[in-house]
């Protein structure tokens, strides 16, 4: 069947307790920047929105929970560490939302939950929803702190992403009261680990590069034909990140040295590489 693009479809949008049918054709809906959420430049591999530094006194700390707010106060700091279901809203339809938390002192960027029961994706995907709505106030004239949140040390490579450096953030202690020391301990751990992840990266990059070059170094030269390339290659793995792509190639040996062969003219003709 046919979709008549120019007939307008219904859709509704809930602003507080108040109904509005709002009509849209197909074509608007789906370049809807709502829809598409393409409002911000990615930061990583999952592109996550980013949220700027910003400048804001922090001698006199005082916050207060989104689901408390009522008037104003320019002295308090909204936070986020509550049940998700509790500020959904600021996902679905946060610009009514805007001038309320424009008149506190800052904002702490929404805490979707990373538990590390959540699969995967889903990690992911709360992870961009944070990055996305501390960027969208941001943008709009509120002041925000990003809120960091971790599922364990599978996610260091993505969970950090979104936040300028050298910004001050804000970590949840929400069910550690009776146990600082230990939650403590746990924070220096887990940049440890963030740490030891950074290494191992670095690592690889460089293993990485050992192995490109000298495949290319390899088939450049004329040196191995594509038959007995396929029985020194272990695997070859193709990955992206930063919008590059990564190519990493298993060999089943690593080669040592060169021998070159000449004719009695003095003319190159064989190199073998030696394992």
């Amino acid at each position: 069947f046919e979709i008549d693009d120019a007939k307008p479809h219904k859709v509704i949008k809930t602003l507080d307790n108040i109904r509005e049918d709002v009509y849209l054709t197909s074509s608007e809906y789906r370049n809807d920047p709502m829809f598409l959420r393409n409002h911000f430049n990615g930061d990583g591999t999952f592109e996550m929105p980013k949220i700027k530094k910003e400048d804001i006194d922090l001698e006199k700390i005082e916050l207060i929970g989104y689901d408390k707010i009522a008037g104003s106060c320019a002295d308090q700091i909204v936070h986020f560490f509550l049940d998700d279901y509790k500020f959904e809203v600021i996902w679905n339809d946060p610009l009514p939302r805007i001038e309320k938390l424009k008149s506190y002192k800052a904002v702490l960027s929404p805490n979707f939950s990373v538990y590390t029961e959540m699969p995967m994706p889903i990690k992911i995907y709360n992870t961009f929803r944070s990055r996305w709505c501390g960027a969208y106030l941001q943008s709009n004239g509120v002041k925000v702190i990003p809120t960091l949140a971790w599922g364990g040390p599978e996610t260091f490579w993505f969970c950090f992403d979104g936040v300028e450096k050298k910004s001050v953030v804000a970590v949840s202690t929400l069910g550690v009261r009776s146990e600082k020391d230990l939650f403590i301990e746990r924070i220096k751990k887990e940049i440890a680990a963030i740490t030891d992840y950074s290494a191992t990266i670095k690592k690889r990059k460089a293993e990485l590069k050992e192995s490109v070059d000298l495949i290319e170094q390899i088939i450049q030269e004329g040196a191995i034909s594509d038959a007995n390339l396929r029985l020194l290659v272990d695997s070859i793995v193709i990955s992206e990140k930063d919008k590059k792509l990564h190519i990493k190639i298993n060999l089943n040996a690593k080669f040592d040295c060169h021998k070159d062969c000449y004719d009695a003219e003095g003319n190159l003709t064989e190199r073998m590489f030696i394992a």
